[in-house]
């Protein structure tokens, strides 16, 4: 099991500091969940290879405005977003406020939770670092990541 998006790492590659957009439990853009680390590699360009944690299974790519996460065959799992404009519906997750981000996705999952540190919607495969007033971290993710 992968953990929930945490506290940002420091990141050494140049920010892209773009427009993403997000489609639920499918990726971003042209990255799509289920595809090689090759590919999104080839498709993203200059990134820095790195363990998140001491618990991580694989290593982590760094794009600068985010990172992704692979299972043990390479595969991609999950992104996590730290710079950039972050879109879903045209609605913007990032940057945004957690009471912001938390009325976005209201309106489309009426199960979505804010806690003191996060903002999450199961229904969407949108989890949010959110430990003050402002989101730092979003996270997307397949389906069956947190299985």
């Amino acid at each position: 099991m992968t953990s929930a998006p945490t506290k940002p790492t420091a990141r050494t590659c140049d920010a892209r500091k773009k427009s993403y957009n997000i489609a639920t439990y499918e990726g971003f853009d042209s990255i799509h969940f289920g595809e090689s680390r090759e590919n999104a590699r080839t498709k993203l360009g200059a990134y820095k290879e790195f363990r998140k944690t001491k618990f991580s299974k694989n290593t982590t790519d760094d794009f600068g405005d985010f990172h992704i996460f692979y299972d043990e065959e390479n595969i991609v799992q999950a992104v996590e977003f730290f710079e950039g404009e972050v879109l879903l519906n045209n609605s913007k997750l990032l940057p945004n406020t957690k009471k912001g981000l938390f009325e976005t996705l209201i309106k489309i999952d009426e199960k979505a939770l804010s806690t003191p540190e996060s903002v999450e919607s199961k229904l969407l495969g949108v989890d949010a670092y959110a430990p003050g007033d402002i989101v730092e971290a979003v996270l997307i993710y397949r389906k069956g990541y947190y299985d």
